[in-house]
């Protein structure tokens, strides 16, 4: 596995009802897990995810389970343009086959691409809703019919 994602999910400075999400991941040396950090995935810019209101609905937490009955946060979620940076000690920028990424090679000689797609534009991003139970947050997509969770984020 060798990676794991994280969130930074902060109150958007000056607002009430806006929030700012940080994603990263991080590759480790071992495939547990374990030992160094190698390399680090981060964007230029956040989400931010804006409150549009709370609905009553349905959330499958699950692939094929049942949907149960929640109240749901709904947001306007918008990622500005921006860029991926992979850093590191275990990280090359290359071009292959004339495809700029960022490669990294771990300890037990497996490894791993990620494409440079360089500058993205500013866009809709595909979370919806948010729903939080106990240290769980879950991130929403609407399915046609009730809402799905696309992840579950733990408290740390």
């Amino acid at each position: 596995m060798h990676q794991i994602d994280s969130r930074t999910i902060a109150r958007t400075p000056g607002t009430t009802d806006s929030i700012s999400i940080a994603y990263q991941t991080d590759y480790y040396v071992n495939h547990d897990c374990t030992g160094a950090v190698i390399g680090t995935w981060t964007q230029s810019a956040n989400v931010t995810a804006v409150y549009s209101g709370t609905v009553e609905s349905s959330i499958v937490f699950t692939e094929g389970s049942a949907a149960v009955a929640h109240s749901v946060d709904k947001v306007i979620a918008r990622l500005p343009q921006h860029t991926w940076l992979v850093t590191g000690t275990g990280v090359v920028h290359l071009v292959a086959d004339g495809e700029a990424q960022w490669c990294i090679e771990y300890i037990d000689g497996d490894g791993s691409c990620i494409a440079d797609s360089g500058t993205s534009p500013a866009a809709a991003f595909s979370l919806e809703a948010l729903y939080l139970e106990g240290n769980a947050l879950y991130e929403l997509m609407w399915n046609g019919s009730s809402y799905s969770a696309n992840e579950a984020l733990n408290r740390q």
